[in-house]
């Protein structure tokens, strides 16, 4: 393989790569953001399923299918869902402030984005 044979090919992979590196960094920036708001209401459904109501509006990008913009939903059949629920119950009962984040989608109601992360502050 001659150098220019190489140097094409390393500059195709380094396109592949940067492409990636941007989808991937896009896709995690298209989520909403609740920072530091205040835990206004929790509700669990018979199904387990349930949301964060804040004092404030989700910010940041949340997803089209988001249409209640003060909401992020979780699932309490599962332990992520349950660790979520207890959060949001201290914060409220503490009145501090939580910043939290979306996953960019609405699989759990299909009309609020999903919670995919939050620290009490």
């Amino acid at each position: 393989m001659n150098n220019v044979n190489k140097r094409v090919g390393i500059g195709l992979l380094t396109s592949s790569v940067l492409l990636t590196a941007v989808t991937f960094s896009t896709n995690v920036l298209a989520a909403g953001a609740a920072i530091n708001l205040t835990v206004k209401e929790v509700r669990a459904d018979r199904n387990g399923m349930g949301y964060v109501r804040f004092n404030g509006p989700i910010t940041d990008a949340p997803p089209a299918c988001s249409t209640h913009k003060e909401h992020l939903a979780f699932d309490v059949n599962t332990a992520a869902g349950r660790a979520i629920m207890s959060l949001a119950l201290a914060a409220q009962a503490s009145g501090k402030p939580i910043t939290a984040y979306g996953t960019g989608s609405c699989d759990i109601y299909n009309v609020v984005e999903s919670w995919n992360w939050g620290v009490v502050r």
